[in-house]
């Protein structure tokens, strides 16, 4: 039993029709949509309102920031009800950013794909617990994250309080509206996993869902946290060059006085063999200080696009 894929269903999912059009064939949507609506049934309009997930990033776990994070999103009114770990893989990542991806530069796709792959991350499911009657949780969690583009971020959204440098090192994910919620815990939590989280969802123990990302955090934080300073990442990789003999070391100062654009493969060349010796969050680091980053091309769907929603109060009711 589940809910159909009806006009009344689309309003409460997104306000956006080509995503409609997309998600309609999309098989990692309607995995996640038959997934929910077996597991939530006539509940299915109510919880999608109220859930926001939210992914924190390799950085976030490598520096040691995720209860930071949690905290701050705790004093915006969310409350967790689920946490999975995530380990990362360049599948994954094509996935979760597929319609994204269309105007990313290849080096921007290597980064996550090479480099990225491996680390490891955290989901989370979210609860609104503040009344935000004009807007689902899911699009509420998106503005209050804000945006890739620090020149576009307010002062009071989780990725300026958390000090996010660039569009790259920005700590956290979340999901741009419900349909996105669907598709992405398909994408996120192993298959075995998901019927957990979603009951856990239905549940709403705010307690026990606190327990499990505080855990979390606990079992990444075994060693010391990654610092997160371009500068620093980029003096570790620069050693690492230099150990690989004079033209590693002339390739990595070209790129950090900008006489050259960053390439990762050209990187990669410059390390030699002691490419296998480099943390990979110091690539992500120091790359995200010079990478570029997007194509002057049109993607399918705005990463930042959550139009619509203040208008529509009556579907959430």
């Amino acid at each position: 039993m589940h809910t159909e894929l009806d006009d009344e269903f689309w309003r409460a999912a997104t306000t956006l029709p080509r995503k409609r059009t997309l998600y309609s064939r999309d098989s990692l949507f309607l995995e996640g949509y038959y997934d929910a609506s077996f597991i939530w049934q006539e509940q299915m309009a109510s919880l999608l309102a109220r859930v926001a997930l939210v992914l924190f990033k390799s950085e976030t776990i490598a520096g040691q920031r995720l209860q930071v994070a949690h905290t701050l999103l705790t004093a915006q009114g969310f409350a967790a009800v689920a946490a999975e770990p995530v380990r990362f893989t360049g599948g994954l990542f094509h996935d979760l950013w597929r319609y994204q991806f269309q105007r990313a530069t290849s080096d921007k796709i290597r980064l996550y794909t090479r480099w990225a792959a491996g680390t490891n991350g955290v989901v989370a499911a979210y609860i609104q617990t503040a009344p935000a009657p004009r807007r689902p949780a899911s699009v509420s969690m998106k503005v209050f994250k804000g945006p890739a583009a620090v020149e576009r971020r307010q002062p009071e959204q989780l990725r300026s309080l958390m000090a996010s440098p660039n569009s790259i090192l920005n700590f956290v994910h979340a999901s741009d509206e419900p349909a996105d919620v669907l598709r992405e815990l398909a994408i996120l939590v192993p298959a075995e996993r998901r019927d957990r989280v979603w009951r856990a969802i239905a549940t709403a123990d705010f307690e026990a869902g606190q327990a499990e990302l505080l855990a979390l955090a606990d079992r990444f934080a075994s060693g010391p946290p990654h610092d997160l300073d371009v500068a620093a990442a980029g003096e570790r990789l620069a050693a690492k060059c230099s150990a690989n003999g004079a033209a590693g070391q002339r390739y990595f100062d070209a790129v950090t006085t900008r006489e050259k654009l960053l390439v990762l493969r050209e990187l990669e060349l410059a390390l030699g063999a002691r490419c296998a010796e480099v943390d990979p969050i110091d690539v992500i680091v120091f790359a995200s200080g010079f990478v570029r980053r997007d194509l002057p091309l049109p993607g399918e769907l705005d990463d930042d696009c959550v139009p619509g929603w203040d208008a529509l109060d009556s579907v959430l009711r």
